[in-house]
């Protein structure tokens, strides 16, 4: 009678750590940073502690990504794209898309990006890598609203308006001591910035 194959030996101790090569590493690495920054402030992130949150080397970091600054702007980009682009990007019409836009920004569950959004905005006046990362992600975002409204001047002052008022959203907690309808607030920072657009 045969015997049955024998279970292998369980590892003892630390499981070992990942080479950064594994397709999920990426991820696990954007998530790191995304609470790195939420709990310690972009200064205080290292490289070292994501590693360490993700799983990984230090060194893997850099199968993904140039540096600090740029696996900070990567983690913001990918908590933009869960807050808000899957109910934005159907419209088609500038005003409703900036409408949704902020509606997305406002919701709760987007509070951390919120506050990344801020700490990231705050830390490009400090660190010179991280300024022009913020200015080329900035100058995608116009190209795609500029596809919407058309490439006047005056399009690109009411986006650069429009830019400004979704940053202010960024402060919602900040204003709680303001005693005002939540709702109500929503609803006009919703109405300012699709009247930006309403006549272009």
């Amino acid at each position: 009678m045969p015997r049955p194959p024998a279970t292998p030996a369980r590892r003892r101790g630390r499981p070992p750590k990942l080479d950064g090569t594994t397709p999920d590493t990426r991820e696990r690495l954007l998530e790191a940073a995304f609470a790195s920054l939420l709990e310690l402030g972009y200064d205080g992130v290292t490289l070292a502690d994501v590693a360490k949150r993700a799983g990984v080397t230090a060194n893997a970091v850099y199968h993904h990504f140039d540096g600090r600054s740029a696996l900070m702007v990567a983690a913001a980009k990918r908590a933009l794209d869960a807050v808000q682009w899957p109910a934005v990007l159907p419209a088609t019409e500038a005003s409703e898309r900036a409408r949704m836009a902020v509606r997305a920004f406002l919701r709760p569950e987007a509070a951390g990006f919120r506050r990344f959004i801020l700490e990231l905005h705050a830390a490009a006046s400090r660190d010179p890598e991280l300024a022009p990362l913020l200015e080329d992600w900035n100058a995608a975002s116009l190209a795609n609203w500029l596809r919407l409204t058309g490439r006047s001047q005056e399009a690109k002052a009411r986006i650069k308006a429009f830019f400004l008022l979704v940053m202010g959203t960024c402060h919602l907690e900040q204003y709680g001591a303001l005693g005002t309808n939540h709702r109500l607030v929503i609803a006009a920072l919703e109405d300012a910035a699709a009247g930006l657009f309403a006549d272009l």
